[in-house]
Parts: C-alpha cells; sequence; structure tokens
C-alpha cells in the first residue's frame, strides 16, 4: 500500500512537471557573457531554438497579430521575461543586420546575427563556433577559479590545523613551567596566529617563556598569564632581549 502512494505521489509529480513544459537549464556562469540571469535564460533558450530549427529560425518578441505567430510561441511567452529585459540582452550579444543600424557590438563578437525581413518577421541565427568558444571560456575560468577557492580553503583548513597544534604547545609548555592550569581562550589563539605571522616561531615563544620563569619580575605577578607575551611585538621583543 505504501508503495502504491509512493508511485502515485512520483505519478503525479511528473504530470505536474509536463504540464510546465520544457524545463530552461541555467547556467550561472553565462551571466559574465550576457550580463544577467535573464539573459543567460534567453541564451540558452536561443540554442536550443536553434538546434531544434537547425539553423536559422523566426520568432516573435511578444504575443501579436500577425499571421505566422503561434500563441504561447514568443520570446515573452516562452521565457516570462519582459519585452524590456529581453530587448536589452538582444542588443547586448546579438548583432542586427541592416543598412543603417546602430549596434551595441560588433558583428566579430556577436554570439548571433538576427534581421527584421519586409513581413515585419524576426529571424534569428547563432554563431555557433562563436558561442561555442566563448561559453567554453567562460566555464574553464569558472573552474579554474572554483579549483583555487577550494585549494585557499585546504591551504586555510590546513593552516588552522597547524595553529591549533603549535598554540597547545604553547600553553601546554606555560603551564609545565608556570604550574598553572591554563585553558585555550578564543583571544589567546587569535593573538598567537597574529604573532605568528608577524614572523615569529613558536620555538622564539617558548624562549620567551623560559626568560620569564627565571625572571622574578614575571613569577606570581599580573604578567604570569598565557596571552601577555602574545598581546603585542614590543612586549614579546621587550622579554626576549631585556
Amino acid at each position: 500500500m505504501k508503495n502504491r502512494k509512493t508511485i502515485m505521489k512520483k505519478s503525479l509529480k511528473q504530470e505536474s512537471l509536463t504540464k510546465l513544459g520544457r524545463i530552461i537549464p541555467y547556467k550561472k556562469e553565462l551571466n559574465k557573457i550576457t550580463g544577467s540571469i535573464g539573459g543567460s535564460i534567453f541564451l540558452k533558450q536561443l540554442m536550443y531554438w536553434d538546434e531544434k530549427n537547425n539553423g536559422k529560425f523566426y520568432k516573435f518578441l511578444e504575443p501579436c497579430n500577425h499571421k505566422l505567430y503561434q500563441p504561447g510561441d514568443s520570446w515573452t511567452e516562452d521565457l516570462g521575461l519582459s519585452a524590456k529585459v529581453i530587448r536589452k540582452v538582444i542588443k547586448k550579444i546579438g548583432f542586427k543586420r541592416g543598412a543603417g543600424v546602430s549596434n551595441q557590438i560588433k558583428k566579430e563578437n556577436s554570439l548571433f546575427d538576427y534581421y527584421t525581413d519586409k513581413d515585419r518577421v524576426t529571424f534569428y541565427i547563432l554563431n555557433r563556433t562563436k558561442t561555442k568558444n566563448v561559453i567554453s571560456d567562460v566555464c574553464e575560468q569558472a573552474e579554474k577559479e572554483l579549483q583555487k577557492k577550494q585549494k585557499a580553503h585546504v591551504l586555510k583548513k590546513n593552516d588552522n590545523l597547524i595553529y591549533i597544534k603549535e598554540f597547545t604547545k604553547y600553553l601546554e609548555t606555560f603551564n609545565i613551567l608556570f604550574k598553572t592550569n591554563y585553558r585555550k581562550t578564543e583571544g589567546n589563539f587569535k593573538n598567537f596566529i597574529k604573532i605568528i605571522r608577524n614572523g615569529y616561531s613558536l620555538n622564539k615563544l617558548i624562549e620567551a617563556l623560559n626568560k620569564m620563569s627565571k625572571d622574578e619580575t614575571y613569577i606570581n605577578s599580573d604578567f604570569t598569564r598565557p596571552g601577555y607575551i602574545l598581546s603585542s611585538d614590543e612586549i614579546l621583543n621587550k622579554v626576549l632581549y631585556s
């Protein structure tokens, strides 16, 4: 009975998706080419119609009374975007043919050509090679950026593990030398990282702790705390070299 209900739910879900029609794939990487989410959706749909028609195809911007118009087949209906958004992306990545036409983009940089004939029908011709190369370059760059971020994340994670290990050693040394039982605090840990990044090694910090443990100035005083020499370079240098 349970399996039957599950099958019915899946069937209803598939039926609902079918009623929605074909789902247009969206690739955020294309935004670098088109300049917007709507532009990327338009480009993917342009590629779809080019493939379906094996090249040049015509399409109306929005519903009209033209004899060739089919309900639901204009760009605005197909994409669910406004005519304004669609016009903007067409001008951004497309080249309009015709005498005296002013284009925002040079023909060699456009991803498609389009023109309107004497019957007021607009045709679109995708530059397949150019589009393929541009998308390939963008996706390759996106992959490199992702790998760079992943590498940086791993390095940061490894650095944190090293810092934790060294700070634990620092704290253990402090507790042994001064016979205390201090535990790790977020503030001391952050200061420890800052001191290390300023060029001081764990060995230098332990050297400072050893000097403090033999100096009456630091024994059983307010200075006898793990965060003292971590608070600034000046204090650490004073302990090390005074």
